[in-house]
């Protein structure tokens, strides 16, 4: 938290903090890209997220599924 705070860590920091809060993020809405798009990589499956800590996936890509999953209506 305080790396991002700071401007530093990348996406996928922020992500594995976001997934491992007890908190709810709620509409919580960072203020950085970096805090904005790893609060998107939170938000995917767990496969989908190990995909992108593998590497098998961009942070890019994991971001660009993570919004449409977001804004479809199941």
């Amino acid at each position: 938290m305080t790396n991002m705070a700071q401007g530093r860590g990348t996406a996928l920091d922020a992500a594995k903090v976001f997934r491992d809060s007890e908190e709810d993020m709620g509409d919580f809405v960072p203020k950085s890209k970096v805090g904005r798009d790893g609060l998107m990589l939170a938000k995917l499956s767990d496969c989908l997220f190990d995909l992108v800590l593998q590497g098998e996936i961009s942070v890019k890509i994991g971001v660009i599924i993570a919004k449409h999953l977001e804004d479809e209506e199941f």
